[in-house]
């Protein structure tokens, strides 16, 4: 069993992890690259089992997003950053009072990061943006979100199916992508979308009556009715832009499947062959030039496979947190000063 120095490690999630979201994800396949790189002296937790908790049996907190503010000592995780103008596009839905919301929506978010950050051990980044922010800050470790490979089938290339992803609830950059959908969709009637996730009635509404558009619900096997499609279409606004690489777009890539997104969509993932465009317009030439060749999908799906193999490895990152955890056991509570670690 490899330890560290004899010391355990807490793996806490901020979010449930019966139901597997882009944050729950991250701590489950930490904690599967940890188990496979021999390191398997941690016990993983969210806030429903928190009951069974105490800090003093471990040495080490690893503590996900907001949750490490119920902790004396501990490593954060950060998936995302929050900006004033992520904030800005929480107001628009959330608020009926935009302007005073706004104010007293980013001071709550300024005080929380200031008293989380600034009492952490350690900061490990879910991506490079996510670590120049958390630089200044305090002792940053970048560790991208991963996969495990050969836990994803290649899709079927032969399908010109656009796959689009959820869930859709609470949604400021998917009720986004929802827009995008809407108006590509009217505007190219032979192109075939398949939503992903839970979407409120509400927003139903925006798709109209669509026929081209199939919205699946709630599904139980995500990658497998994700592997239906060839193509992901990523339409995220700028204000998602600080959010580490995106998981679904790492899940899709190691699938094979081709990605069209706009440039915030792409944030910390490095694929040489997204196809970016920033307008309408652009995505919907992206979607064209994919669904008229099964060629063009194949060479550009097995790129991107082959991409998440070399950059998101659960080994090669995970092997990334370990040295982190390392690192905090042989500085003994000093990791606060400034400066970074990549390796």
């Amino acid at each position: 069993m490899f330890k560290v120095n004899r010391m355990t490690v807490a793996i806490v999630s901020e979010r449930s992890l019966a139901d597997v979201d882009g944050s729950s994800f991250r701590p489950l396949m930490q904690s599967r690259g940890l188990q496979a790189n021999g390191f398997t002296d941690f016990k993983i937790f969210d806030l429903n089992t928190l009951n069974s908790f105490n800090e003093s049996d471990f040495a080490i907190v690893h503590a996900h997003q907001r949750s490490g503010l119920l902790f004396s000592n501990y490593l954060v995780d950060l998936h995302g950053v929050f900006t004033r103008q992520f904030d800005d596009a929480i107001s628009r839905y959330w608020f009926l009072k935009r302007r005073a919301a706004r104010v007293l929506r980013f001071h709550e978010i300024e005080k929380m990061q200031s008293a989380l950050l600034s009492r952490a051990k350690g900061i490990i980044c879910a991506g490079e943006s996510i670590e120049e922010f958390a630089r200044p800050i305090g002792r940053a470790f970048l560790v991208r979100n991963c996969v495990d490979l050969n836990r994803y089938e290649k899709c079927d290339v032969s399908s010109t199916r656009i796959a689009v992803c959820g869930p859709f609830l609470k949604t400021y950059h998917n009720r986004y992508q929802l827009e995008y959908v809407t108006r590509i969709a009217k505007q190219f009637p032979r192109l075939s979308f398949l939503l992903i996730g839970r979407i409120k009635d509400d927003d139903l509404k925006i798709l109209g009556s669509l026929s081209n558009v199939q919205v699946t619900g709630y599904v139980d096997s995500f990658i497998d009715v994700l592997r239906t499609c060839s193509i992901l279409l990523a339409p995220y606004p700028s204000f998602t832009s600080q959010g580490g690489a995106k998981t679904k777009l790492i899940e899709a890539a190691a699938c094979g499947m081709c990605i069209v997104a706009t440039p915030y969509a792409v944030c910390d993932f490095y694929a040489d062959d997204v196809l970016i465009g920033e307008e309408t317009s652009g995505l919907a030439r992206h979607l064209e030039y994919l669904t008229e060749s099964e060629s063009h999908r194949k060479t550009i799906g097995q790129k991107a496979r082959a991409y998440v193999s070399i950059c998101h490895s659960h080994l090669t990152e995970t092997r990334k947190l370990i040295r982190a955890y390392e690192e905090f056991d042989s500085s003994c509570g000093t990791m606060h000063q400034p400066g970074v670690i990549r390796k």
